[in-house]
C-alpha cells in the first residue's frame, strides 16, 4: 500500500490496483464456491422391468432433506411407441392412473426423450417418476440437479 499525507497532516493508506484486484478475485472465488456448495448433478439409469412390462416405477428420487430439479427423462422401448411420465410416491395400484402427469411423449418412437428447463419439475423427498408406455420399456435414464431442501433456490435456473 502506498502512504500519502493529506491536508491537515493525517496519513492515509490507499491500496494499489493489484491489491484491490487480488482482494476482488478472492471474494469472487469464495462467492462462487458458496454458490456451488450443495449442488450435485444426478444421473441415474437402469434396465426396463423384469419380466418385460410397459409400466415402471423408478425407485430413485431425492432423499429426505433434498430435492431434485428434473432435467431429462429418457426411455428406450422394445419397439416404437409412446410414453407418459408422472410424478408419484410409489407405483399406482392396479387400474389406477397417477394424477401428476409431467410429460407426454406422443410421437411413436423406440427412443423417447423429454427435457425440462426453468425448474419446471421439482421432485420432493419420497417422490419419483412413474412411466406408462404403449410398448415394453427396455431402459430408462434420468438427469437432475440435487440440492439440500433449504437451498432450493440453487436448483432454479
Amino acid at each position: 500500500m502506498a502512504s500519502f499525507t493529506i491536508q491537515g497532516g493525517a496519513k492515509v493508506e490507499i491500496p494499489q490496483r493489484d491489491e484491490i484486484r487480488d482482494d476482488m478475485r478472492g471474494a469472487i472465488a469464495e462467492r462462487d464456491r458458496q454458490h456451488a456448495r450443495g449442488f450435485k448433478p444426478m444421473r441415474v439409469s437402469g434396465p426396463g422391468p423384469s419380466p418385460a412390462a410397459s409400466t415402471l416405477y423408478i425407485a430413485y428420487g431425492p432423499e429426505s432433506g433434498y430435492l431434485w430439479n428434473l432435467k431429462l427423462i429418457s426411455v428406450q422401448l422394445a419397439s416404437a411407441g409412446t410414453v407418459l411420465a408422472y410424478i408419484t410416491s410409489g407405483a399406482p395400484g392396479a387400474g389406477s392412473t397417477p394424477q401428476r402427469l409431467i410429460a407426454n411423449m406422443s410421437t411413436s418412437n423406440v427412443n423417447q426423450v423429454v427435457t425440462f428447463s426453468s425448474s419446471q419439475v421439482m421432485l420432493l423427498p419420497d417422490e419419483s417418476v412413474y412411466l406408462s408406455a404403449t410398448q415394453n420399456i427396455s431402459a430408462w435414464f434420468l438427469a437432475a440437479a440435487e440440492v439440500p431442501a433449504e437451498m432450493a433456490w440453487k436448483a432454479y435456473d
